[in-house]
C-alpha cells in the first residue's frame, strides 16, 4: 500500500495530522478527548432519565388536562346551576360478538349546566 490513503475524494497522507488539533499537545488533546467523552456519557445518562421519566410525566399531563382518554372525577356537584342547556346523547355501542341487548332507555336528555341528572339503559343477556 502507498503512503497515500482515501480520504473521501481526495488523497491523504498516512501521516496527515488534523490542522485543528496540530497545535495540542499530546495531554491537551487526552483532555480534549476525555471531556468529549463525558459530555457523550452524561448525554446518554439525561436520555436514559429522560425515559424512564416520560411515562409519569405523560400520566400527570394526562391527568391534568384530559388527554388521552384519561377522564376527571369530579369530588362534589357544582355550586351553582346555570341557565344555558345542553343535549346528552347516549350511546349504547357494544362489541360486535357480544350477543347482549343493550341500549338507552332515553336516547337524549336535555340538562342545565351544573344540573344533575340521571339516565336509564335496558340490559339483556340471552345466554
Amino acid at each position: 500500500m502507498s503512503a497515500l490513503q482515501s480520504r473521501g475524494d481526495k488523497p491523504v497522507h498516512k501521516d496527515y495530522i488534523n490542522p485543528m488539533s496540530a497545535h495540542l499537545s499530546d495531554e491537551e488533546l487526552i483532555r480534549k478527548n476525555r471531556k468529549a467523552g463525558l459530555m457523550v456519557l452524561a448525554f446518554v445518562c439525561f436520555m436514559v432519565g429522560v425515559s424512564f421519566a416520560a411515562v409519569p410525566l405523560y400520566d400527570l399531563f394526562c391527568r391534568v388536562t384530559g388527554f388521552g382518554g384519561t377522564t376527571l372525577v369530579a369530588e362534589r356537584g357544582a355550586d351553582e346551576i346555570l341557565d344555558k342547556t345542553i343535549k346528552v346523547r347516549f350511546d349504547a355501542s357494544k362489541e360486535r360478538d357480544m350477543p347482549w341487548e343493550f341500549k338507552p332507555v332515553q336516547r337524549e336528555m336535555e340538562v342545565r349546566i351544573g344540573e344533575t341528572g340521571l339516565a336509564f339503559y335496558e340490559a339483556y343477556n340471552p345466554t
